[in-house]
């Protein structure tokens, strides 16, 4: 049921491959197949969420997490928790949407993965700017990219330095905007990644 779930989204069918994910979400728990039931139930809560359902991403999202913790899988409940924070976000819970941003960067960190943890970071940064938070999200982006590029996660660097000049742009800061932006293009290019300079020049 996975396999045939991960078919459809592929081929962009997501309300098939949402209702797919759940049987599968079904028949693992059933068989008391944990990893299987949490793999599947976020991945039918971001296809939730792409279709607009956040209630019902919600839901799942908060299922997946109970599952999570009972397996102490915290890489997984680390992503949980930023996926969490956009549904809470478009259900019009700023709060609950920062805290649970907040935790998935303490939870990254804890488990010392720089690279989740650069996730984490953008994804609470986005939240900062949307929360009209301007430099909590400057400060944000900025660990992220350090992060990055401390790692040599070239398309790490490239989506927290656009992240930082849009956040940028929105306050007026056109030059320092501009600076953010050409840094990222710059790695992307060095990387010989398209979809980094594509990104980049989005800035």
């Amino acid at each position: 049921a996975m396999a045939a779930a991960a078919a459809l989204e592929a081929a962009g069918r997501h309300g098939e491959a949402a209702a797919c994910y759940q049987a599968a979400a079904h028949t693992a728990a059933a068989h008391q197949d944990h990893a299987i039931e949490l793999s599947a139930r976020h991945r039918r809560a971001q296809l939730l969420t792409s279709l607009g359902s956040y209630a019902e991403a919600r839901g799942e999202l908060d299922n997946a997490e109970e599952i999570a913790i009972e397996l102490e899988a915290r890489r997984d409940h680390t992503a949980i928790l930023g996926t969490r924070a956009g549904v809470l976000h478009q259900l019009g819970k700023p709060n609950e949407a920062l805290h649970d941003a907040q935790l998935a960067v303490a939870l990254a960190r804890d488990i010392g993965d720089s690279r989740l943890t650069g996730s984490a970071l953008n994804t609470l940064g986005v939240l900062y700017g949307l929360a009209e938070l301007h430099e909590s999200a400057l400060d944000a982006f900025d660990k992220s990219l350090c992060l990055a590029k401390d790692s040599d996660n070239a398309r790490g660097a490239v989506i927290a330095g656009v992240n930082a000049a849009l956040e940028l742009e929105r306050g007026d800061e056109v030059e320092r905007a501009c600076a953010y932006a050409r840094d990222a293009i710059a790695t992307a290019r060095e990387a010989d990644d398209e979809d980094g300079m594509s990104y980049g020049s989005y800035a």
